[in-house]
């Protein structure tokens, strides 16, 4: 023993696990057990073999089953050893696992009026239904009246030839029920339900209620957009633009019932700009189907005015840049035309007008719902021969000042980098150079920017790390 548990004690150690386990299965054979993580082995006596068993040794002899009921249904001595001779022969087939003979033995104890209870091991002797007495021809067609009665107050009064029809209704959808016929009664109580008849089935009761006063929204009459009554503004409409106002409202509304809100939005935004254009502003009650006008005298428009920003679009300018610029027109209208696809979800047009804007020195922070403009291009996109340097800061985004992006490829995409000497954020044109800071201030004065600089610090500090130590695999960590 002492051997064998050396034996195995130095197969785990060479890691040889298949060698430790046969040996424990060895000693496992001779009656010892041994506990690993106690340390410890048991040595137990053999187990004796069972002796032979015999064909009905175990099958049952007599059944465990018990009457549970009151004992109404007398039973003589012969149809008692019958029933217990098919008790105890439906025990013995579940004994040796024939359940469909088991099944077959309790659906015959089930004719007999016989009902056992497997859980509560106890059987039960009911007395056989009496046979329903055929059915006459008046009587298959169902009943004669139906027992309905009025539950309400009486207020509203029905004609004799009004309570017949009712009560015609009401006898031939209790005859469908009774054959069975469900859809013809849920059709019936649907015609009762039109009549203004509400049936309660469970109360055995009906209610006749008066008409409501409105059909419902659908037989509504469409009605158009007025004006409200209360427009103290002074703002007159021709009437083809109070035509033609009206139709766009129209529109609206009918693309918000389909749930198409993204039109319903892009035609109030077309409506707002046209009133932010005529110094106004348009208020619409979708409720009461008016709207008014307000002029321009509230906070928000003259912020607005401020700003010079009477194009419609709901952006507003951050600097004057946009002062000196000869074609705010088409800023504005490339913003509204922006916004219409922003809003009809067509993002792909509103990235391009966005790049179209930015390729005319236009910047736009839809988060802040501001922009700002810069110098108009030139149209040839080369350098003058003049001497003076172009600001780089000109071709880049308000993020983008320190040069990092890809060059050549800000705002304006087709506009080279300077060809040489090392970047300014400054126009030579501009102070002199005494009155600039010294160089030490400026980031990247005093040599080329070189873009790839950082790529290739990380690259150094990733060599420079030493590797990391290798993975275990599961088999070593003992999984």
């Amino acid at each position: 023993l002492d051997g064998l548990l050396l034996e195995r004690l130095q197969a785990k150690f060479n890691r040889d696990f298949d060698a430790a386990d046969r040996l424990r299965d060895t000693l496992r054979s001779a009656g010892i057990f041994v506990n690993d993580k106690d340390r410890t082995y048991e040595v137990r006596a053999p187990r004796q073999p069972r002796p032979p068993r015999s064909a009905t040794q175990h099958e049952p002899t007599t059944h465990d089953y018990t009457r549970y009921d009151d004992g109404a249904v007398l039973l003589s001595p012969d149809d008692q050893r019958t029933l217990d001779g098919l008790l105890l022969e439906r025990l013995r087939a579940k004994f040796q696992r024939d359940f469909d003979r088991a099944d077959a033995l309790r659906e015959a104890l089930k004719q007999h009026n016989v009902f056992i209870n497997d859980g509560e091991r106890t059987y039960q002797v009911r007395a056989p239904r009496a046979p329903r007495p055929p059915r006459d021809a008046m009587q298959n067609d169902g009943p004669s009246t139906h027992d309905y009665r009025r539950g309400d107050d009486g207020s509203i009064f029905l004609s004799p030839e009004q309570q017949a029809l009712v009560d015609g209704l009401l006898l031939e959808r209790l005859r469908a029920k009774f054959k069975r016929d469900f859809d013809s009664a849920d059709a019936l109580r649907e015609t009762l339900k039109q009549h203004d008849v509400f049936v309660d089935d469970r109360e055995r009761t009906y209610e006749v209620r008066a008409p409501r006063a409105s059909p419902g929204r659908q037989n509504e009459p469409e009605r158009d957009y007025a004006r409200d009554e209360n427009d103290a503004s002074g703002v007159v409409l021709a009437p083809a633009d109070e035509a033609q106002l009206a139709a766009r409202l129209a529109a609206r509304r009918a693309a918000k019932r389909i749930r198409d809100y993204s039109s319903a939005d892009a035609i109030r935004s077309e409506l707002d700009g046209v009133a932010t254009a005529c110094g106004c502003r348009l208020l619409i009650d979708d409720k009461k189907l008016t709207y008014r006008f307000e002029l321009g005298t509230t906070r928000r428009v003259a912020r607005r005015t401020d700003d010079a920003d009477d194009g419609g679009h709901g952006y507003r300018r951050e600097d004057d840049g946009c002062r000196l610029r000869d074609d705010i027109a088409a800023i504005d209208a490339l913003l509204n035309e922006r916004v219409r696809a922003k809003r009809c979800r067509d993002f792909h047009k509103a990235d391009e007008l966005r790049t179209e804007l930015r390729n005319l020195g236009v910047f736009v922070d839809d988060k802040k719902r501001t922009f700002y403009c810069r110098e108009k291009p030139d149209e040839a996109g080369d350098y003058p021969d003049d001497g003076a340097t172009r600001v780089w800061e000109l071709v880049k985004p308000k993020n983008d000042r320190a040069g990092l992006g890809r060059a050549g490829g800000g705002k304006y995409g087709r506009v080279p980098p300077p060809p040489t000497g090392p970047m300014q954020f400054v126009r030579s044109s501009s102070p002199s150079a005494d009155a600039l800071p010294p160089a030490d201030d400026y980031k990247h004065i005093g040599g080329p920017l070189d873009l790839d600089a950082p790529l290739k610090r990380a690259r150094d500090r990733s060599r420079s790390r030493s590797p990391p130590p290798p993975r275990r695999s599961r088999a070593s960590r003992g999984v």
